[in-house]
Formats: structure tokens, C-alpha cells, sequence
């Protein structure tokens, strides 16, 4: 290392080191004490930790999942018995997938007494409920813990009421054994969890009765995920007083007319909302009395200058969604960048050129639901060819003929496809104009889709809550 280089201080070489690639930070190791150090707090911020294999994947070996569990007890060894390195984690992500790997959460215990400076917690399972000892052992020697990531049990452990000034508390829905736990309930810790961190709490992801149950005194949330609508007394009320609300996801089952007429009522509520998601909306014709209540969603979106990320999968016929794709000013629309459109029905060509005509060109990632028919799927790309700035594409839905090579080469910068999310594609451009595109994912990294699979929060919140679909599986 150049003597001059020396000088510089810390903080500088981090902000250098922020900047260059994983490959390269770990190259930071191995130059000197001082590169080490800074190269390590990135690096090692962050870790999964995997107890066993995903079970849905049919290429799982015995050898593989004694390999997982080899590095799992490694890791762990490393934070309870290496101090300088356990102080740099600040997120920990456990796949518990192990029914049996009673030895390893013991272990995993003891690491956790070391993880003073850990700041977000995560823990996906599919074989048992978040241990006690485990949350016990967060409550007492992660003094710092802010976000919490956790299945959605039967019953809520209530050592998880002690856990205080929590930035973010989310619950999962996509593991498949949980798809039906939402129609049991919580248990009334949940909520003291909830009622005990509102003062803090900015992320929120809870079933729609929580939410009306805890969070109205000293409301700072900027980001809310109501998983399910109907436990939601008031909506117009949540509009109105979520006055911070920078991102929204509403998931009712069915159309609900409280919603239709809180946005009709509220169209100029939250002048923050930079994301929304409205998913599985059904709305038949039979059932509209009066207004099409496509129009209250379009004047809610009417004007939302600041709007970066929109995603609404109304399943309706396509007559109904005019007033949406065809009277909403998507041009006033001016910082979107990640679109997700749901149209369940089958659509003409007429219909995909009118929805490619309005939507902005300057997407750089967009989600597409409908059901082509083949003279439709053949052209589907042609159509949205204007779309130059594209690196994530997902389309999900019947269309024949549609595949990756015709998908890779009509848009220059996509660096990721999904298709139906049985197949992810990641793509890779050398400099020589070689196109390389890997295998898809397997079923395991299509079942848990973190922000670091995707490598883009953007892509991530762009598939999050939808239904995976993998060959006969449907989570």
C-alpha cells in the first residue's frame, strides 16, 4: 500500500470500499489490517445461516444437507468464539428447515449472546414455531434489535412483548405450511408486540385486525402491509391517519365497497406514498351497483407526482379496467420506474397495444399478468419492445412460444426473467455481445425470494405476496 494512503482515515477507505464489487472487498482481507477491518464490517454485516436443505427441491442429496449443516455450525463456532468478528453482524437470516437439528439451535443460542450490535433478525421456517429460547435470548443480549422477520405461529411466544423500540415487525405469508394460519387468528401477545413498539415502529406487515387493534396511538409508520382487509374496520380512517405512509400494500379476497368509497373520499390522501400494491382484487359485473369502482382506484393514483413503484392485479373482465388503463394520466406519473399490471382475463392484441401505449417507456422493471392466446403470445414482445430501460422482466399467465432467448435479445439491459415464477432466469452480457443466460433458480431460492436473491429491493417488492406457481406446486 502506498505510504500516503496511510493517512487517509477510516471513514474514507469505507466509503471507498462501498463502492467496489463482494469479489473485491473479500480481496480487502488478504492487503492489510486496516483493509481488513473496514472490508470485514460489510462484508460480514450480514449472514444466512441454513439448518438443512429446502424439501421441495427434488435434486436435494443427503451429502448436500450434511454440507449445509457443516457450514452452519461453522459460522456459528466462528461468532462465539471470534468476538471482533461477531460485533460486525447486524442482520441474521436463519432458514430453519430441520426438524431434528435440536444440537445446532443450541449452538445458535450461544452465538446469539455474542450478537450485541445485531439489528434485524429473520427467521423463515416450515417444520416448528419461533423457539422461546430463542426469542428469550434476542430480548436479553440484542439490546439493539430493530426489525424482526418471523413465521406466523398458532401462538405467539410472550417473551417476544419484551422486545422494545423495534423499527419493523413482518410476518411471513409465502411459507406454504403457514398459507392458512391467517384464518386462525393471532394470539393477543402478537398485538401487545405490536401496541408496545408504536412509538418506533416505522414497517409494519400484519393481518388487517392487528393493524386496527394497536397501532392508532402515536402513529409514525412509512411503510404498511395489511395482508387481509376485512379485520380493518375503517379504511377511509386508515387513509386519513396514516399521514406518513410512504408505501402501501392492501390485499383484500374479494372487492370490498369500504375500499371503493375510502378512496373515492380520500383521493389525496398520504402525499407521501412513493410504492402501492393493491392485490387480489376480484370485481365481476354483477356485482357493480352503481360507479365502476376502477374509477376510484384510478383517482386515487390521479396525480401522485412522487409514485416510484405501483402494482394492482385486479382480476376483472377488461371492459371494466378502462377508466384505469385508459383514464388514468399515466404521464402525470413522472418518477414511476417498477409497474406490476394483473389483468385476469383473456386479452386481444388490441388490448395489449392499448396497455403498452399508455404505460410509461422509462420502466425499469415491470410485472405482467394476462392470458394470451397464441396469436397474441407471438407478437407480445414487439409490443412492449419500447420499453429500453427494462432489467427485470416477470410475466406470469398462458402465453405460448413465449422464452428466453427471444426475451434476452428484444431488451438490451434485462438482466433478470421470470416467467410464472417456476422459471428465473439470471442474465449475463460480455463484453464481446455474448448472451449468457443461467439456469433457473431452484425451487428452494423460488420459495424464499430475499431482496439478496433478487439483488434489487425493487424486484423483490415487485413479486412479493404473489402466488408462487411451481410445476404441481401452488404456495
Amino acid at each position: 500500500m502506498p505510504p500516503h494512503t496511510l493517512t487517509l482515515p477510516p471513514e474514507i477507505w469505507q466509503i471507498i470500499l462501498d463502492f467496489l464489487s463482494v469479489r473485491a472487498r473479500r480481496t480487502c482481507l488478504l492487503t492489510s489490517k486496516l483493509l481488513h477491518d473496514i472490508a470485514a464490517k460489510t462484508l460480514f454485516s450480514s449472514i444466512d445461516i441454513w439448518f438443512g436443505l429446502w424439501n421441495g427441491d427434488p435434486d436435494v442429496k443427503e451429502d448436500s444437507k450434511k454440507r449445509e449443516l457443516s457450514r452452519a455450525w461453522d459460522i456459528l463456532q466462528h461468532i462465539v468464539r471470534n468476538p471482533s468478528f461477531a460485533v460486525n453482524i447486524k442482520k441474521v437470516d436463519i432458514f430453519f428447515l430441520e426438524e431434528s437439528a435440536i444440537f445446532e439451535q443450541r449452538f445458535l443460542l450461544m452465538a446469539l449472546r455474542e450478537l450485541s450490535n445485531l439489528r434485524s433478525f429473520t427467521w423463515y421456517n416450515t417444520s416448528q414455531e419461533l423457539s422461546p429460547d430463542v426469542v428469550t435470548a434476542l430480548v436479553e443480549f440484542c439490546p439493539r434489535l430493530e426489525a424482526i422477520y418471523i413465521p406466523i405461529p398458532h401462538h405467539v411466544d410472550s417473551q417476544l412483548s419484551r422486545l422494545r423500540h423495534l423499527r419493523s415487525i413482518r410476518t411471513q405469508q409465502c411459507i406454504s405450511k403457514y398459507r392458512d394460519y391467517h384464518t386462525c387468528g393471532y394470539d393477543a401477545t402478537f398485538s401487545a408486540v405490536v401496541s408496545l413498539n408504536t412509538i418506533t415502529l416505522r414497517e409494519l406487515s400484519v393481518w388487517g385486525s392487528i393493524f386496527w387493534d394497536t397501532i392508532w396511538t402515536k402513529n409514525s409508520l412509512t411503510h404498511l402491509e395489511l395482508l387481509d382487509t376485512s379485520g380493518v374496520q375503517d379504511i377511509a380512517r386508515l387513509l386519513q391517519e396514516t399521514v406518513c405512509l410512504e408505501s402501501l400494500t392492501l390485499s383484500p379476497v374479494s372487492w370490498d365497497i369500504r375500499i371503493q368509497e375510502a378512496l373515492e373520499q380520500n383521493a389525496t390522501a398520504l402525499p407521501r406514498l412513493t410504492s402501492f400494491k393493491l392485490l387480489d382484487v376480484s370485481i365481476h359485473e354483477e356485482d357493480i351497483d352503481g360507479d365502476n369502482p376502477v374509477e376510484a382506484i384510478a383517482n386515487f393514483l390521479r396525480g401522485r407526482h412522487n409514485l416510484r413503484r405501483l402494482d394492482l392485479w385486479i382480476m376483472c373482465e377488461f371492459d371494466i379496467l378502462l377508466p384505469l388503463i385508459q383514464g388514468l394520466q399515466w404521464r402525470e406519473l413522472e418518477s414511476l420506474d417498477v409497474l406490476g399490471l394483473g389483468l385476469d382475463c383473456e386479452i386481444t392484441m388490441e388490448n395489449i397495444l392499448m396497455v403498452e401505449h399508455c404505460i410509461p417507456r422509462g420502466l425499469t422493471a415491470l410485472s405482467f399478468f394476462a392470458l394470451l392466446g397464441s396469436d397474441v403470445s407471438a407478437r407480445f414482445l414487439d409490443a412492449f419492445s419500447g420499453f429500453p430501460n427494462l432489467t427485470f422482466l416477470y410475466f406470469a399467465g398462458d402465453a405460448e412460444g413465449l422464452n428466453c432467448d427471444d426475451v434476452v435479445h428484444t431488451f438490451q439491459h434485462l438482466e433478470l426473467f421470470g416467467y410464472n415464477l417456476n422459471t428465473v432466469m439470471e442474465i449475463e452480457r460480455l463484453g464481446d455481445g455474448t448472451i449468457l443466460a443461467t439456469s433457473k433458480w431452484s425451487t428452494r431460492k423460488i420459495e424464499f425470494r430475499t431482496v439478496e436473491d433478487f439483488g434489487c429491493g425493487d424486484w423483490e417488492w415487485l413479486i412479493r405476496h404473489h402466488t408462487i406457481i411451481d410445476n404441481d406446486l401452488e404456495y
